[in-house]
């Protein structure tokens, strides 16, 4: 019992590091070029299943795909749009994977970890080193989920698992079952196999062990959301859409297409172990093919569960979509009202300050000092996403370095207004007053700066040369 709980707590230390590990090397690899050639390809989302297939095939897991698909959005690489046919894939592929054509996942760790440390000692160019460490990180997630595998499967032995799993046939039951099962062993494909085992010694039949597919389902998706507790909100909810899909695809399956893929199975085989590996693919065959039309909406649901915050909706782009991004005509118009409103927050913000020091009105600053790094964090964003377009166009691409040129000019003036509210604040936490005269002047000088930001923008949002 010692063995099976070191294994276990040494395999979930490993595929948590792994994937904290493989989050901050792949967001060292961002690379425009790169990303650019993903998002082209994942933009058809039928694309991105069938990449989505391919690697997880390979891998012969969907636990890896899922973690990489999170690790992509949380560096900013992709977006949970870009990542949604991937997720779709990978549940697809772990199906294909039961069938072991490959029967490679052994050699998996070995040799991503071969991969990892040679590009990591020998290679002088820092992109791949990225790339090495990132192989790495990841062989270490593979050898997490295989150690928790190891670590469990003596379990699954057990004359009191085994009477367990034999009363799978109620779905109040077999679904729980399944959803436990494939959590602990954070894999769809080896859970399987545990029913497998047991089909072939004749314990149970096509009609029982369906719940218990429908329910591994769900528990496949344990993985990407561990993947999503330290990151950030887009990257939770990609992990929140793969277990909505899953789940809406349980719920597909239970109210109305269980007992038609039941006959449609038994008329392919007899063979229950066959049935059981045709009952997990059709699983996810139907479901992708009935809820792939709406992708977008189930997106929208993983927004709902997981909703931007006030500070989120301050610092998130209001105009600019980024899945716009090969269309310089639009790229140029949505980065202008970007930065127009961008502008008008710094006024508020100029306003604030100047009422605070000539009103003595803390308040006033708090709100400038607490809304400071939302306007730094959307002054950064603005200025990496037109450095990531890629525009070639003479007219397009003078605007664009124009529009780089007033957001890099806008974020000095935040700083410049930060640093004043933050002298303000300093001298009132010392008792230090400030002249009236200091505040005639500086009012003076603060109307002229605004008038100018005014005109500025009014000119940019007008056209008016």
């Amino acid at each position: 019992m010692l063995i099976i709980f070191i294994e276990l707590v040494s395999g979930f230390a490993l595929l948590l590091y792994g994937i904290k590990l493989f989050n901050i090397n792949v967001s060292k690899l961002y690379n425009v070029k790169v990303r650019n050639i993903l998002k082209n390809i994942l933009h058809y989302q039928i694309l991105g299943v069938l990449l989505g297939i391919i690697l997880t095939i390979f891998l012969e897991t969907s636990s890896v795909t899922t973690v990489l698909a999170v690790a992509l959005v949380q560096s900013r690489f992709l977006t949970i749009k870009d990542v949604a046919g991937l997720i779709i894939g990978a549940n697809i592929g772990t199906s294909i994977a039961a069938f072991h054509f490959l029967n490679i996942s052994s050699y998996i760790f070995l040799l991503l970890l071969f991969m990892g440390l040679v590009l990591w000692f020998f290679s002088a160019n820092t992109t791949l080193l990225n790339l090495g460490e990132a192989l790495i990180s990841l062989s270490l997630i593979v050898m997490g989920l295989y150690s928790i595998r190891v670590g469990l499967y003596p379990i699954t032995e057990q004359m009191w698992f085994i009477d367990s799993v034999i009363k799978i046939s109620q779905p109040l039951y077999g679904i729980p079952l399944g959803i436990g099962i494939t959590t602990m062993m954070q894999s769809s494909t080896v859970s399987n196999s545990i029913l497998e085992k047991m089909a072939a010694a004749g314990s149970f039949h096509l009609s029982q062990y369906f719940p218990f597919v429908m329910g591994n389902n769900i528990g496949t998706t344990t993985t990407a959301l561990l993947a999503g507790v330290r990151c950030n909100r887009e990257a939770k909810r990609t992990a929140m859409f793969h277990f909505l899909f899953n789940f809406l695809g349980t719920l597909l399956f239970l109210i109305i297409l269980r007992f038609p893929i039941d006959r449609l199975i038994a008329l392919i085989s007899g063979n229950e172990i066959i049935q059981i590996r045709l009952a997990h693919l059709l699983f996810n065959i139907t479901a992708a093919a009935v809820l792939f039309p709406f992708t977008d909406k189930i997106i929208q649901l993983a927004c709902f569960f997981i909703p931007d915050t006030q500070e989120d909706e301050f610092r998130r782009f209001k105009y600019i979509q980024d899945s716009y991004s090969d269309n310089p005509n639009i790229i140029i118009e949505q980065s202008k009202k970007e930065i127009i409103r961008l502008g008008k927050i710094l006024m508020t913000n100029l306003d604030y300050t100047i009422e605070a020091i000539t009103e003595n009105d803390g308040t006033k600053i708090a709100a400038v000092l607490n809304s400071k790094k939302n306007i730094a964090v959307l002054c950064r964003n603005i200025i990496v996403f037109l450095s990531n377009s890629t525009i070639k166009e003479g007219y397009y691409k003078d605007q664009k370095i124009k529009f780089q040129d007033i957001s890099t000019s806008l974020s000095s003036i935040h700083d410049s207004i930060s640093s004043l509210a933050n002298t303000y604040e300093d001298r009132s936490e010392r008792h230090i007053r400030i002249s009236q005269n200091v505040k005639k002047e500086m009012k003076i000088i603060a109307q002229n700066v605004r008038y100018s930001l005014e005109k500025s923008i009014y000119a940019l949002e007008n056209e008016d040369n």
